[in-house]
């Protein structure tokens, strides 16, 4: 009898662990979820939280001055949620403004000023590990249309299983109007 409790108890904790999964935010149906927050707001990813903390646009940045646009300069923290170590990159991050058009989004620009013409204690890395439990702040630098009024940082979960196939996961929108 003893041993069917255990059992019995055993099922319920597991049931409990996989139920508790589903309060994150983690996705378990096919279609792909959207999740909106503004800045302050911790947005609960599979892999990570993160929060964008604030947001400015400036003509110069470190020792660059823009003749055209300007930088939106956000700054955040990233959590590793996960049991493991994670590689964090900045492309995970894309800048959108309200126009229209098909382009309007950008990556950041750490790879376009590679030879240190920006503040790098500042400015996160293209890429760097994130041990769990461990969080990371920093900003990240984009070049957007100086006459936009409002912006949003999104990020698209992506899986890929043991066989090298890729699927789309929840994507996480957190809009602002920077300071200027």
């Amino acid at each position: 009898m003893a041993k069917k409790i255990i059992v019995l108890l055993l099922c319920l904790a597991a049931l409990f662990a996989l139920t508790s999964c589903g309060e994150k935010g983690v996705n378990v149906s096919d279609e792909p979820q959207y999740y909106e927050g503004g800045v302050g707001d911790t947005m609960e990813t599979y892999f990570f939280d993160f929060t964008v903390n604030s947001a400015h646009t400036s003509t110069t940045y470190g020792d660059v001055e823009l003749d055209e646009g300007c930088f939106l300069i956000v700054n955040v923290t990233v959590k590793n949620t996960m049991r493991d170590t994670i590689t964090t990159v900045d492309t995970d991050f894309q800048a959108q403004w309200t126009d229209e058009s098909d382009d309007a989004y950008c990556f950041p620009i750490t790879y376009e000023y590679e030879d240190g013409l920006l503040d790098e204690m500042r400015q996160l890395p293209a890429s760097y590990d994130l041990e769990s439990g461990k969080s990371r702040n920093g900003e990240l630098v984009y070049v957007v249309p100086a006459d936009e009024p409002e912006y949003s940082i999104s990020y698209q979960e992506l899986f890929v299983d043991n066989e090298g196939n890729e699927s789309e996961g929840d994507v996480f929108f957190v809009y602002f109007t920077p300071e200027q």
